[in-house]
């Protein structure tokens, strides 16, 4: 027995359907969207890392062959990038085959799938007073995604 005035509530109505099918899609495209953030922060994560990582590299190099490293007086400073003839690399007094290494890794000519997206790198050794070398290493790339459009780099200073 129905009573006047009362209303038969059995289920939804498409109206409140379709609002909670928005609701959960906006939810939806928020969580999709906070993924790609985290993946863009992630990748530029791990590009700063191998970067290091190609830094770290090449001052090992050079420590390995300290003698060919400090051979020159004064400051040296070059940019190695996969364009440059690896001849003219030998009167910078690095050995020539640890900077063709670095710099086929660096760019990936060896290996496409590593290397740095446009990477490149710079070395400048510089003598000091007490006899010894002060070697800065710098390493950057293409990021593409940043909104200002520069060049992120790593700078390693170190002593020889």
């Amino acid at each position: 027995m129905m009573i006047k005035g009362e209303k038969n509530n059995q289920g939804f109505t498409l109206i409140e359907v379709l609002v909670a099918l928005i609701i959960l899609s906006i939810g939806l495209l928020g969580v999709a969207g906070m993924q790609i953030s985290s993946m863009r922060g992630n990748h530029n994560a791990y590009l700063r890392s191998e970067a290091l990582q190609y830094a770290y590299e090449v001052a090992d190099m050079m420590r390995a062959n300290r003698t060919a490293a400090i051979s020159s007086n004064g400051t040296i400073n070059y940019t190695i990038t996969a364009t440059q003839d690896p001849a003219t690399l030998l009167k910078t007094g690095i050995a020539l085959t640890d900077l063709q290494e670095w710099r086929r890794g660096l760019t990936g000519a060896s290996n496409p799938a590593s290397g740095l997206p446009g990477g490149q790198g710079a070395i400048a050794v510089v003598a000091n007073a007490d006899n010894t070398w002060t070697v800065t290493i710098t390493v950057s790339w293409a990021e593409g995604r940043l909104a200002d459009d520069t060049t992120p780099s790593v700078v390693v200073e170190t002593k020889l």
